[in-house]
């Protein structure tokens, strides 16, 4: 066999290429080996991204839901502060708090001159008072709203109609701000109040109280020109049915209320005298109601006059200047004020009265209240005319408010017989309300610059006398003359000096 010999050129070839290989092998090897790692975090973090990717797509849409939920209540919100501004009239509309803003404003604008806030304050004063209450306001509303809601969807009975709700809640205001000499009025109460005070009434002209039993009316008081008086009804009267239905069926609240009604109309009552029936068939009239009762009494030798003032209303100066006159025509040397059971009244016919009592000059009334604008100096009387005559003034515990101010004033100018008077000296001021109802607040504490301030204290009397024994607390329209300590010891006084 022949051996045969591999060229050099190709076996150097083979060598070269089988080295590439070997090379080309091991790297691929290595290349494998050292990128299996990096592979398996490349397939983690693909894994990632989708997952990643996923959550994104999750939160995208959360997003878009909020944002839909966002113009949702913007609307609700701008719809809620557009109503705002429609119930409140607010031309400019805005927020909530702005329509409130507008609403208080408002209403300070109408009363500014009872507050007292220059119309160059309201601002400030609107804008104080939004800054410290409005977020407290906003609360209770908040909550009222939703006890309104569980009341209207789950209350077995009926919720209450917006008229009652609103004179529950502003009457429960007045109850938690203690302030006990404040009231509320609808607007029928207000025009019934509004006519009390003014003297005028709309019935058949009698000032009555409820017997102890409730089953009478007692006749206290006939007014002089009243349909009551031209029938002949009198002061001892005991009105037992009106209208055919008794007293003691209805009580005496509900038969008092019936007596009085539209002018024009009539009304049957049937009253007990000196043991014997007697019925009246009435008809209603407004009626002038008497503020001032005069007559005068000769003690030794001495002609004294007397004046009960019965309440402080806007008639009374104009019918005390003319019982006076007929006092002083009849030639009287000593007066007698009297205003036992009198619970007050207006602070301007006060002030009248006592400007045409005492002489011009002396310090009447002076103020103290808790909003400096409406902060006052000193009163005085301001009138030429003057009383000189010695005077006396009854009084009692029942004595009150505006009354005690004027015992107070009197103080330094006539002797004060009777008790310690009730002690309010404290005054309210009267807000109209949107609706027609009224509200009165106690905004001032008065002064007489004769004494200090006599709120839960009283007017003391300079002399001390009352009726004793059953007449004690009697009213001062049943009290017998005879029985009547605190007169008796006046006219005594005026006759003796």
């Amino acid at each position: 066999m022949q051996n045969k010999q591999v060229p050099l050129g190709r076996t150097i070839l083979c060598v070269v290429l089988c080295a590439a290989f070997a090379a080309f092998t091991t790297f691929q090897f290595a290349y494998y080996a050292s990128y299996a790692d990096y592979r398996s975090e490349l397939s983690e973090h693909a894994a990632s991204m989708t997952d990643t990717l996923y959550l994104n797509q999750q939160q995208q849409q959360q997003i878009a839901d909020l944002q839909a939920s966002l113009e949702a209540h913007v609307r609700v919100a701008e719809n809620l502060a557009q109503n705002m501004a429609n119930l409140t009239g607010n031309p400019e509309g805005g927020s909530v708090k702005d329509c409130l803003r507008y609403l208080v404003r408002s209403y300070l604008a109408r009363c500014h001159v009872v507050t007292g806030v220059p119309a160059e304050h309201l601002d400030e004063e609107v804008d104080a008072y939004m800054a410290e209450y409005a977020d407290d306001f906003l609360s209770i509303v908040e909550r009222l709203l939703f006890v309104d809601y569980l009341y209207r969807t789950h209350y077995l009975g009926d919720a209450p109609n917006a008229e009652d709700m609103q004179e529950a809640v502003l009457e429960g205001y007045i109850a938690a701000a203690g302030d006990v000499y404040a009231h509320y009025y609808t607007p029928e109460e207000y025009e019934a109040y509004r006519n009390r005070l003014q003297s005028v009434l709309c019935g058949i002209g009698i000032v009555t109280t409820s017997s102890d039993d409730g089953k009478e009316i007692l006749v206290l008081h006939v007014h002089s020109h009243s349909p009551a008086k031209e029938a002949g009804i009198e002061a001892g009267d005991r009105i037992v049915a009106v209208d055919g239905k008794t007293v003691a069926e209805t009580g005496y609240e509900a038969a008092i209320s019936s007596i009085s009604g539209e002018e024009g109309s009539s009304v049957t009552v049937k009253l007990i005298r000196s043991f014997r029936e007697e019925t009246y068939t009435i008809t209603r009239e407004k009626v002038n109601s008497d503020a001032v009762i005069c007559r005068s009494y000769k003690e030794n030798g001495k002609k004294i006059g007397y004046i009960r003032l019965l309440t402080f209303s806007s008639d009374l100066p104009r019918q005390l200047k003319e019982a006076y006159a007929i006092l002083e025509k009849e030639g009287v040397e000593a007066l007698v004020f009297d205003v036992r059971d009198n619970t007050g009244g207006l602070l301007s016919a006060i002030i009248e009265v006592l400007d045409f009592i005492l002489p011009k000059g002396t310090p009447l009334v002076s103020y103290e209240y808790k909003n400096p604008y409406t902060q006052k100096e000193v009163q005085y009387a301001e009138s030429e005319h003057t009383i000189d005559l010695p005077m006396y003034v009854l009084q009692n515990g029942k004595t009150a408010s505006a009354a005690e101010l004027f015992c107070a004033a009197m103080g330094d100018h006539a002797t004060l017989i009777g008790e310690t008077t009730y002690g309010k000296g404290k005054m309210q001021t009267g807000f109209r309300l949107e609706d027609g109802s009224y509200i009165t607040v106690t905004v001032a504490r008065y002064n007489s610059p004769a004494i200090e301030n006599y709120d839960g204290v009283g007017v003391p009397a300079e002399v001390e006398k009352n009726p004793t024994g059953r007449y004690a607390d009697m009213l001062i329209y049943l009290l017998p003359e005879n029985e009547d300590t605190p007169l008796k010891t006046a006219l005594s006084m005026a006759g003796s000096k």
